[in-house]
């Protein structure tokens, strides 16, 4: 209960719902590196977080409590091509879909795509975690099957849920997102991209999971806001 009690407190405290843009230049000059916490830090989420958000944001997360380690979708042939025992048998039914919490790490093989969105290994102890910023990431978040499958589900969310037109599901993509509506230069960018990916022959579910990755992708949504 008191672990509960003091992370009830920092999360509802002024200095940690702030924004994380500097309340003016002079702030920026005095304090550049925040030292005094005049505004929120906007570092890009732990490597479980993203993919937990993926999935959330997609409808899909499976909220379960405890059980046994899972074994979501990964290369195959990982741990041979690493000479290591054992075979991965990839989960089925909602523990695909389990929070990466209860995902299986293998201490000299972490799961491929946590590794390369900066999780630590466990060969030793991390006090703190690096955090990188390569392309190699966005190759993750874009093109790995999670996220893929994520994107399809998101696209189906939002022509469920949204009233018909192209505007109104793009407001509810936003919304499910990002946590608020695009502006006006968005909803014209995103409509035009649309456009384009119905122009290519793609349908209606197709193109929507397109945009749908690209809202999955935003910085706005990779970052703590």
């Amino acid at each position: 209960m008191l672990f509960r009690s003091i992370h009830r407190l920092i999360v509802t405290s002024a200095t940690y719902r702030q924004s994380s843009r500097p309340s003016d230049d002079r702030a920026r000059i005095r304090d550049p590196e925040n030292l005094l916490l005049a505004r929120a830090p906007r570092p890009r989420l732990p490597a479980e977080q993203l993919r937990d958000q993926a999935l959330e944001t997609a409808g899909l997360l499976d909220r379960a409590i405890g059980g046994e380690p899972v074994f979501p979708l990964q290369p195959d042939h990982y741990w041979e091509d690493r000479a290591l025992p054992g075979k991965w048998v990839q989960s089925v039914g909602g523990d695909r879909h389990r929070r990466s919490l209860y995902t299986y790490w293998r201490r000299m093989a972490l799961h491929p795509s946590l590794e390369i969105l900066d999780a630590p290994a466990r060969t030793v102890c991390t006090a703190r975690r690096t955090v990188s910023n390569g392309p190699t990431q966005a190759l993750v978040t874009l093109n790995d099957p999670i996220f893929v499958e994520a994107a399809d589900a998101f696209a189906l969310r939002i022509l469920k849920e949204s009233g018909p037109g192209d505007s109104a599901r793009l407001d509810r993509g936003f919304l499910l997102a990002l946590g608020r509506g695009p502006s006006a230069d968005e909803r014209e960018r995103l409509l035009e991209f649309l456009r384009r990916q119905r122009d290519r022959g793609l349908g209606d579910a197709a193109a929507w999971s397109r945009l749908a990755a690209v809202l999955l992708n935003l910085d706005e949504h990779l970052c703590r806001p």
